[in-house]
C-alpha cells in the first residue's frame, strides 16, 4: 500500500479469528465499535454478501451526523472483510484481515484511497481514528465474550 494514498494499522487481540469475525459481522456489535472514540452509529441497512450495502450514520461527539455508505466487496469466513466506500470526494476501499497468532489474532486494517488528493486532508485524522476503531473492536470482542460467559 502507498503511504501517500492510504492508512494501515494493526492490533493484536486476545481472541480467536472466529470470535473477531463474529463481532465484525454482527450488526448489534457494529454500533459499538465502528468509528473512532466518541462516535456512535445508527445502522440503517446491513448485509454480508458481496454486493450488499451497509448504510449507517456516524454521530460525532459534537452532535454532527455523517451518513455513510459501504458496499461489501469480499468476505472470507474468519479471515477477511473488504468494503468499498463509494464517495465522490473520498472514495476508499477498507480491508480488515484476521491472522491467527497462537491464542491471539492480529487484525490488519488497510484503507486505500483513489489518490493522494482524497487521502491527504484526512490522513492525520485517520491515523488516530483507525487505531481507535481497532481498539474499540477489541473491547467489543471482550464485551461479547464476557456477556456470553465464553473465552474469546
Amino acid at each position: 500500500m502507498n503511504a501517500a494514498t492510504g492508512d494501515s494499522r494493526s492490533i493484536t487481540v486476545s481472541a480467536s479469528p472466529q470470535a473477531l469475525f463474529a463481532t465484525l459481522c454482527d450488526v448489534r456489535s457494529l454500533t459499538h465499535w465502528w468509528g473512532p472514540d466518541g462516535f456512535r452509529s445508527t445502522v440503517h441497512e446491513f448485509g454480508l454478501t458481496p454486493g450488499a450495502r451497509w448504510l449507517l450514520t456516524l454521530h460525532g461527539p459534537d452532535g454532527a451526523s455523517y451518513p455513510n455508505e459501504y458496499r461489501v466487496l469480499e468476505v472470507e469466513q474468519d479471515r477477511l472483510l473488504v468494503l468499498d466506500h463509494p464517495s465522490a470526494d473520498h472514495h476508499f476501499v477498507l480491508r480488515l484481515t484476521l491472522l491467527p497468532r497462537g491464542d491471539t489474532t492480529e487484525v490488519h486494517l488497510q484503507q486505500s484511497f483513489d489518490n493522494a488528493e482524497h487521502f491527504a486532508p484526512l490522513a492525520v485524522f485517520l491515523a488516530d481514528a483507525n487505531q481507535q476503531m481497532l481498539a474499540r473492536l477489541a473491547r467489543e470482542v471482550q464485551r461479547r465474550a464476557t456477556a456470553e460467559g465464553a473465552v474469546p
